[in-house]
């Protein structure tokens, strides 16, 4: 969003992540006393948040612009985030909230006008990257399992897309190599002004790591630093859990140990991982707004990924 003026990217609320699978639990949302209570919800993933988007919406006239139109969390999120974007002074909004490759179809059928963009990484550098945030609680197969999941759904639906030419793939070691190139590509793809001026910033009620890079430059240098900062057992981890979809994304494998890993190898990296949770102390935790939101997303939680 600092590059371009026609689209916004507020801080993810995580509409779909948090509310698609809970729809049927709020009751007929035809009736407008159930969909202001998932009005209620959806406006609370927005502004309980250590960057909370700055609305004063009550959930009656959110229940009252939508009257007589589609009522579902896809139709909420696009009215929530087109109405942000419009009075912030943008034409759209860019989502950029978690697991979309999960509704990424519904979304398709439900937005005709929507466009997706596949930004897909090197897991060695993702799992390196995940081990190294403060209170990282996972083990290393654990985040190699994640990416592989992610990835394989995310190369499916976004196969399908493509075909109508909806969907742009881009790799992030392709975007911090050449910026302007990617940064121009991805504007064509979704119709931006990169001349626009920007005129929205982030407000952060607290800093959280996940987010202390954002205000800086792009780090053109942060790719294949698992070559000197990941053991050689750990890179051999990632490569075999995460061969398959590496191969297809034009990833070389690095090790060159070619056992397969076996159930012993799992169990052995989920005990030091969990040695390490024990001993280690996630500051964010005591952050006020990561506690509100803890809370309501305690309150949504469903669990509808066979990942976790």
């Amino acid at each position: 969003t600092e590059s371009q003026g026609s689209y916004i990217g507020p801080s993810p609320a995580h509409f779909l992540k948090n509310l698609y699978f809970q729809e049927p639990y709020y009751g007929n949302l035809e009736n407008d006393s159930c969909f202001e209570k998932f009005a209620e919800d959806a406006i609370a993933l927005c502004t309980r948040h250590f960057s909370p988007w700055l609305i004063d919406w009550s959930p009656e006239e959110v229940v009252q612009a939508l009257d007589g139109k589609e009522r579902n969390s896809i139709s909420l999120m696009h009215y929530m985030m087109n109405r942000y974007a419009n009075e912030n002074g943008y034409d759209g909004y860019i989502c950029k909230d978690n697991f979309l490759y999960e509704f990424a179809v519904d979304i398709a059928a439900t937005l005709p006008e929507s466009r997706f963009i596949y930004l897909y990484r090197d897991p060695r550098d993702y799992v390196l990257s995940q081990m190294k945030r403060p209170g990282a609680i996972q083990s290393c197969a654990r985040y190699a399992r994640l990416w592989s999941y992610e990835q394989a759904r995310a190369i499916a639906v976004s196969n399908k897309l493509k075909r109508n030419d909806r969907c742009l793939w881009i790799s992030y070691e392709d975007f911090i190599s050449d910026e302007d190139a990617s940064l121009n590509r991805i504007l064509d793809f979704i119709g931006g002004d990169r001349s626009a001026e920007s005129k929205y910033q982030d407000y952060h009620r607290e800093n959280v790591h996940e987010w202390s890079n954002l205000a800086g430059e792009t780090l053109r240098n942060n790719s294949e630093k698992f070559k000197s900062e990941m053991s050689e057992r750990d890179i051999w981890l990632v490569e075999s859990i995460c061969a398959k979809q590496m191969e297809y994304l034009g990833y070389e494998t690095f090790s060159k140990n070619t056992r397969p890993v076996r159930k012993l190898d799992l169990a052995i990296d989920y005990f030091w991982a969990y040695v390490k949770r024990v001993f280690t102390k996630n500051t964010n935790l005591n952050k006020t707004s990561v506690q509100e939101r803890e809370k309501l997303l305690r309150k949504l939680y469903i669990n509808y990924r066979s990942d976790v």
